[in-house]
């Protein structure tokens, strides 16, 4: 004996969909799909088409053009030619530079110690005469 009777459906309809569910719910993700897709493309077109209409850029652009590029010349001979100069004799002399600060470093630290040992000595030689002399 089986324990559950079963239960005769009520709505034959709803058997005969059931199989037809999963082709249904491809269906609804096809066409989400297809809808996204082709808002998207005609955003794309009318963006594409309309630019001109709303952007006077390219106009000016091309109005000023002969401006920008004497500007862009005169000011690659007049600026960035000599800076380019200066930075490349600036990196000649560089090695240069360095070895003229580290000689005079050193010699600030070389006489400045030199300086302080002769003023030692001289007040020695003479400070320890005198105090004799004094003293004896």
């Amino acid at each position: 004996m089986d324990p559950s009777p079963t239960v005769p459906s009520d709505a034959p309809l709803l058997d005969a969909l059931k199989p037809l569910l999963p082709l249904f719910s491809q269906y609804l993700s096809f066409l989400s799909g297809a809808a996204t897709t082709s808002i998207r493309a005609a955003q794309w077109a009318l963006s594409k088409a309309s630019y001109p209409l709303f952007s006077p850029l390219p106009v000016f652009i091309y109005a000023f053009a002969p401006l920008v590029i004497f500007t862009q010349v005169t000011l690659d001979i007049v600026v960035f030619t000599p800076a380019r100069t200066v930075v490349s004799l600036l990196e000649f002399v560089y090695p240069l530079y360095v070895l003229v600060g580290v000689a005079c470093i050193t010699g600030l630290l070389v006489g400045g110690v030199g300086r302080l040992l002769t003023l030692r000595i001289l007040v020695w030689s003479v400070d320890l005469p005198l105090k004799r002399r004094i003293a004896g």
